[in-house]
């Protein structure tokens, strides 16, 4: 797969911004909860390429042990968290981030595609590069829900994770040091017209209870299933 322009090798003026809400599980006592290895530094640097910056709302937890280790990632927690079956999406503009001990024991991460909902490997990630951290995991699986698909581009965020650079520290991030996670002309004016991107820096009102009670939850969710979506396993 190539890319039609050259990657941009600086910063544009910060004018958009996204909300995310991680959400750390836990068992179901909860006395046992995974990390949250998301990296803010990283990914605000990986989006600033983009004139956007990811806001982090405080961290939920989630007590359900079944999906605290060995799930299959997004698909199995939307169903445990929202209620809904298959590719459903929360009728909201904040992003939902889980992050579960393990998911499969193959995969960093996965995400719904132009959808809301990634889910999180935080052991792999954590413990990638000795223990400095997959850096780039978490800006990378975001980007499937703001638009972006992956490539075979080495410096290239959406590198997919067989061949993508992985940077050991901030400082080898576009357009710094080995210039890693670049982002391209239109990988930019993807991002940005995302329906998950507002104006102005302070977020708009939280628009979904977390969690959404099981109960009514075919009305929250029935606009979505009219849409063809498709999960990404990746890492």
């Amino acid at each position: 797969m190539g890319l039609l322009t050259e990657a941009r090798g600086f910063a544009a003026p910060i004018d958009r911004y996204f909300k995310v809400q991680i959400v750390r599980i836990c068992n179901s006592a909860g006395t046992a909860c995974a990390g949250t290895p998301s990296f803010p530094e990283a990914s605000t640097k990986i989006y600033a390429q983009a004139g956007i910056e990811p806001i982090f709302l405080p961290i939920l937890d989630y007590n359900n042990t079944t999906v605290l280790n060995g799930s299959n990632g997004i698909e199995a927690i939307s169903q445990a968290y929202f209620g809904c079956q298959g590719g459903c999406y929360a009728p909201s503009i904040t992003l939902y981030a889980f992050f579960a001990n393990t998911l499969n024991n193959t995969i960093y991460g996965n995400a719904w595609d132009n959808g809301n909902g990634s889910a999180f490997d935080a052991t792999l990630i954590a413990t990638y590069n000795g223990g400095i951290g997959r850096l780039d995991n978490f800006a990378h699986e975001l980007a499937h829900n703001l638009g972006l698909f992956n490539n075979e581009i080495v410096q290239n965020l959406m590198g997919s994770g067989g061949v993508r650079a992985i940077p050991s520290s901030v400082a080898d991030i576009n357009p710094d040091g080995a210039k890693l996670d670049q982002l391209t002309a239109d990988q930019i004016t993807t991002l940005r017209r995302s329906r998950f991107l507002f104006a102005d820096e302070v977020p708009p009102p939280l628009d979904v209870p977390a969690p959404l009670p099981v109960v009514g939850t075919a009305a929250a969710f029935g606009w979505s299933r009219r849409l063809r979506r498709r999960l990404r396993e990746h890492s």
